[in-house]
Parts: C-alpha cells; structure tokens; sequence
C-alpha cells in the first residue's frame, strides 16, 4: 500500500489538497486486487472536498471498474 499526499497554500486561508492511495494484492500466481484513489481539491482549516475518482481491479484477469464523485474529509488531530 502506498499514500502520497501534498498541500500546498494558495492564499493565507485555502491550500491544494492532492492525494494518491495504491494497493496492490498478488499472490506466487496471480493478480487478486488492485485499487488507485485519486482525490483533487481544497483544504479549508483542516476540511478537504473536491473531485475523486476510484480505480478498481479484481481477480486473475482484472477489469477496471471506475468510480467518479466527491468527497469530503475532516483531519481531527
């Protein structure tokens, strides 16, 4: 599992919000599950919203199923 996060200010009140969340699950075989989360949008005193759009993959020969919507998020510590 991997999860890369950036903000960075675009003016004294709201930041960027990016973030990638991957996981990837193989066994000694075959594929068994992936998933990518992608989310796009702002930071306002520690809420996120924005676009999002979900990735995901199961079995030995995997199709993608896309997920597209918005999201919000609250940092609480």
């Amino acid at each position: 599992m991997t999860i890369f996060q950036y903000k960075t200010p675009l003016n004294e009140k709201v930041k960027l919000y990016t973030r990638l969340k991957l996981l990837n699950v193989f066994d000694a075989n075959e594929h068994i599950r992936s998933y990518q989360w992608f989310r796009l949008g702002v930071d306002l005193s520690g809420t996120q919203f924005g676009l999002a759009m979900d990735l995901d993959e199961y079995g030995p020969d995997p199709s993608v199923e896309y997920n597209f919507g918005l999201f919000v998020r609250r940092e609480i510590f």
